[in-house]
C-alpha cells in the first residue's frame, strides 16, 4: 500500500541525507540505496491519483494524511539530491490546498486537526505555503495534540518564523511526560468522529525532531530518544511500518546533535549468571551492525531466565526486549480481543445458468468435495469501529482462489457476495483483505476451486488493525478432505 511503500522509501531517503551530514556514518557496499529509492519513487508515482493526491491504495479515495506523508517524503528526497518529477509534486500541492480549503475528505468527513497540521507542514516543506494557513494553525494551537504542535513548530521554522517556532516548541517541551530516565508525549488523533487513535510514538518522534531543530540544547533530547528506543515492540523495530519510519526520521536528526557516534565503553552480557558476551565498543563499531546470537535448547532452557547487562565507560547503550512464542500443537484455538472478533466458515458454491444468465448460491459444505468443485471461505469480522483493518486467510493447500465464475466477477460489486473492501490480494498461500474504515461488522467471501485431492489443514485466519497490532483475532485451524474427480 502507499503507507508501507512510503515507510520503506522515507527511511532510505533519511539515511541518504544523514550520510551526507554525519561524516562518521557509512553504508555497506551491498546496500544499493539509490536503487531502493528509485523503486520507491516508481511505486509512489504509480499510486498517485488523478486528482494529484494519494490514498491507502492505488484506486481508493484520496486521504489527507497519505497525501501529506508522500509530499513530505518527495520533498525530503529532492533535498537529498534525488530527481523528482516536479509536475507530480505540483499536482499534489494543488490537491493539498483544495483539501485545506474544503476542510473535509472525499467521504465528507471533517479533516482532523492533526491531519490539517500535517498538510500545512507538507506545503511548507515542499515549497511556499500561504502565511494565513500557518497563522490560522498558530492561533488555534491550543486545539492541537502534541503531534500537531510538533508539525506546526517545524512548519514555522521552515518559513523562517523562528520566534513563533520557538514559542510552540517551548510549549511542547513543557507538556512532555517526563521521568528520571525518559520523556514522551501522549497524543491522540480523531480520524473519524466516533473514535480516536493513540499516536504517542509518532508524536514523540515529531516532537524530538522539532526540539532538535529549534531547541537543540533541550535537556529532554536524550530522554526522548531513550523512550523511543525503549518502546520498540519487536526488539529492533516498532509495532508497525509507519511508527518505525517516523522513529528513524527523528532519531537520524537526533544523531546529528547528540555526539553518540563516539562511544568508548566495555559491554558484558550475562544469561542466568553465565557471561555470554564481552566486548569493547568504540567509534569504529558504529557502522558494524553486528549481531550476536546465544542459543539454549531443550533441557538447557530453564523455566525462567534473567539477562543482565553491564556497561562501563563513555557513551549510551540502548536496550529493548521481546518475547515470541511458538506452538507445535496440531490444533490452534480461536482467540480474540474485546475490540475485534473473527470467524471463518467454508460453504459450497453452486453456479447455475438461467436464460443465459449465471446465478450463484451458497449452501452448507456437506457430503463429498471433489477436484473441480467450488467452495467459499466466509470471514465475519465484528468489533469496535476502527481504521485500517487487515484480514489474512491461509488457503487449504489443495485449492486456488477464483475471481470469476461463469462471467460473474466475485468482488464487492456482486450483489450480496461480499462487503466492501479497499483492496483484495490473492497470494499463493493466502488471501489478504484490507479495509481502510471498518464500521464494526463486515462479512467477506471469496471463492476457491478444489484442484488437488487429499487431506489438508487450513491454518488459522487472522484479523488485526495494521497500526494497532495488539488489537487482533484469529480463528482455529480447519481440516478439509478432497476426493479425486469421478
Amino acid at each position: 500500500c502507499t503507507e508501507q511503500t512510503m515507510s520503506s522509501f522515507l527511511p532510505n531517503v533519511v539515511v541518504a541525507q544523514t550520510l551526507k551530514e554525519v561524516k562518521a556514518t557509512s553504508l555497506r557496499a551491498t546496500n544499493d540505496l539509490d536503487k531502493k529509492v528509485g523503486r520507491g519513487l516508481d511505486r509512489l508515482y504509480r499510486y498517485q491519483h488523478q486528482d494529484g493526491g494519494w490514498g491507502w491504495w492505488k484506486d481508493d479515495q484520496t486521504d489527507p494524511f497519505m497525501t501529506a506523508y508522500v509530499v513530505d517524503g518527495l520533498a525530503l528526497a529532492r533535498g537529498a539530491g534525488y530527481a523528482i518529477e516536479s509536475w507530480r509534486l505540483d499536482q499534489a500541492r494543488a490537491r493539498i490546498k483544495l483539501l485545506l480549503d474544503a476542510g473535509k475528505t472525499e467521504r465528507n468527513r471533517p479533516i482532523d486537526n492533526e491531519d490539517r497540521a500535517y498538510l500545512v507542514y507538507a506545503l511548507a516543506k515542499s515549497g511556499d505555503v500561504d502565511s494565513r494557513l500557518v497563522g490560522d494553525l498558530f492561533d488555534r494551537r491550543g486545539e492541537l495534540q502534541p503531534y500537531g504542535k510538533a508539525l506546526l513548530a517545524l512548519a514555522l521554522r521552515g518559513k523562517g518564523e523562528n520566534d513563533r517556532a520557538r514559542q510552540v516548541a517551548v510549549d511542547l517541551e513543557r507538556a512532555a511526560r517526563t521521568s528520571e530516565f525518559d520523556a514522551h508525549w501522549e497524543s491522540k488523533r480523531r480520524p473519524m468522529p466516533d473514535f480516536v487513535v493513540e499516536n504517542d510514538i509518532e508524536a514523540t518522534a515529531l516532537g524530538l525532531k522539532a526540539l532538535v531543530q529549534i531547541i537543540p540544547e533541550s535537556p529532554l533530547l536524550p530522554k526522548l530518544a531513550r523512550w523511543l528506543v525503549g518502546n520498540r515492540s519487536r526488539g529492533s523495530y516498532w509495532s508497525n511500518t509507519k511508527q518505525t519510519a517516523f522513529a528513524l526520521f527523528a532519531l537520524s536528526d537526533y544523531l546529528k546533535v547528540s555526539r553518540e557516534l563516539a562511544p568508548d565503553y566495555t559491554l558484558e552480557v550475562y544469561l542466568n549468571g553465565e557471561q555470554v558476551l564481552t566486548r569493547r565498543v568504540t567509534a569504529a563499531d558504529v557502522n558494524s551492525g553486528q549481531v550476536f546470537v546465544i542459543e539454549r535448547k531443550g533441557v538447557n532452557v530453564p523455566a525462567t531466565s534473567s539477562v543482565r547487562v553491564v556497561k562501563q565507560g563513555r557513551g549510551l547503550l540502548y536496550l529493548s526486549s521481546t518475547l515470541d512464542y511458538f506452538t507445535k500443537d496440531e490444533n490452534v484455538a480461536a482467540k480474540s480481543t474485546p475490540n475485534l472478533q473473527l470467524t471463518r466458515d467454508y460453504l459450497r458454491l453452486r453456479v447455475t445458468e438461467t436464460g443465459g444468465k449465471a446465478k450463484w448460491t451458497t449452501e452448507p459444505l456437506v457430503g463429498e468435495v471433489r477436484s473441480g468443485d467450488l467452495i467459499v471461505a466466509r470471514l465475519h469480522v465484528t468489533g469496535a469501529r476502527a481504521q485500517y483493518l487487515m484480514v489474512e486467510d491461509p488457503i487449504p493447500a489443495g485449492c486456488e482462489q477464483v475471481e470469476r465464475v461463469s462471467g460473474i466477477d466475485l468482488d464487492y460489486n456482486t450483489g450480496k457476495w461480499s462487503d466492501w473492501y479497499s483492496e483484495r490480494e490473492f497470494r499463493d498461500q493466502r488471501t489478504a483483505l484490507f479495509v481502510d474504515y471498518f464500521d464494526g461488522d463486515a462479512t467477506f467471501q471469496y471463492a476457491l476451486r478444489v484442484i488437488v485431492p487429499g487431506e489438508f489443514r487450513a491454518a488459522p485466519a487472522r484479523a488485526e488493525l495494521m497500526y494497532q497490532p495488539t488489537v487482533q483475532s484469529n480463528t482455529g485451524n480447519a481440516k478439509l478432505t478432497f476426493l479425486d474427480r469421478k
